[in-house]
């Protein structure tokens, strides 16, 4: 039985299981070096420790309050929500939230997306009264014309 409930880390690139190389966000496991390397292109795309090196040069070059940060902050949240990790994405959403409300208002697009993956991280995170307000700020940004 406890065979059954082992989880076998399986290459992110050839599908084989028993994978022991992992990129540093924990998430993508590969047999080998090689497999890693033809992966890097897709997985980068989604890996919350490049994200991370994103924000990070975000806040050097631009301050930590840009318009940059803000959609930086955004992509590591809903890269941290595809990881399941959802504290994580609640700080990254609530910062990049915080930020854009005080330099760009509560009436644009980005700001909806990040209340939207809010909501979405909080009914996650089963504390569906702050989803509800969430996505209440969300709906708040869809204009009907």
């Amino acid at each position: 039985m406890a065979d059954l409930l082992e989880n076998p880390k399986y290459c992110q690139n050839c599908n084989a299981p028993g994978s022991v190389f992992k990129c540093p966000c924990k998430v993508g496991y590969y047999c080998s070096k090689d497999c890693q390397k033809k992966h890097w292109k897709t997985h980068k795309l989604s890996c919350a420790y490049v994200l991370d090196k994103d924000l990070k040069g975000a806040k050097r070059n631009h301050g930590k309050n840009s318009w940059q940060v803000a959609v930086a902050r955004y992509e590591s949240a809903e890269a941290y929500v595809r990881q399941g990790r959802f504290a994580e994405a609640e700080r990254n959403f609530l910062d990049a939230l915080r930020i854009i409300r005080k330099d760009f208002g509560d009436k644009n697009e980005l700001y909806g997306l990040a209340s939207r993956g809010l909501g979405s991280t909080y009914t996650k995170m089963c504390r569906f009264d702050e989803a509800a307000e969430a996505l209440k700020k969300s709906l708040a940004c869809v204009r009907i014309e």
